[in-house]
């Protein structure tokens, strides 16, 4: 009985944290949303990280160069708030044509307008580990653009999976 107790407090702390990060993902789907349908431009990076002991969302934009920088400016901005979950919001390509980018170096934005799209990527992680992705095209109409609906991504990985900080 000991064990079983402790296993069913187990599954209702993760069961838990994933409510937490969907409202979290739910919240961050809304206000990208507001926000592309409102710039025409691109949207640069944001992060919302959430701090349990304190019930606080804190929310920054991050303006760095590559990659490693905004991993890296990612997990300052944890730490600092000392965040149990975080989502991310990123704007950028994606294509299905794997070969036709390797000979891009992988740069998909310089890739023919045929071959790729505008795409925007939600990633929610917690601290332990738990994730969830979503993706949405970016659909352009004349100077305004809006998105299409969210799709999530399983099993995603990356350089933006950042579970320790």
């Amino acid at each position: 009985p000991a064990a079983t107790h402790k296993k069913e407090q187990s599954m209702s702390d993760e069961s838990k944290s994933f409510s937490r990060l969907k409202e979290l993902i739910e919240m961050v789907k809304h206000g990208t949303e507001l926000n592309v349908s409102a710039q025409t431009g691109d949207l640069l990076p944001v992060v919302v990280a959430y701090n349990r002991e304190h019930n606080e969302l804190h929310m920054v934009q991050i303006a760095v160069e590559g990659s490693e920088q905004l991993a890296r400016a990612i997990r300052t901005f944890l730490a600092e708030k000392d965040a149990a979950s975080y989502a991310l919001v990123i704007e950028g390509w994606a294509t299905t044509f794997y070969e036709a980018a390797e000979a891009y170096d992988f740069e998909v934005s310089q890739m023919p307008a045929d071959d790729r799209w505008e795409m925007i990527q939600i990633l929610a992680v917690e601290r332990d580990g738990v994730k969830q992705s979503y993706e949405a095209k970016i659909i352009r109409v004349g100077d305004e653009r809006e998105l299409g609906e969210w799709k999530e991504i399983h099993n995603y990985d990356g350089r933006f999976v950042i579970t320790e900080w």
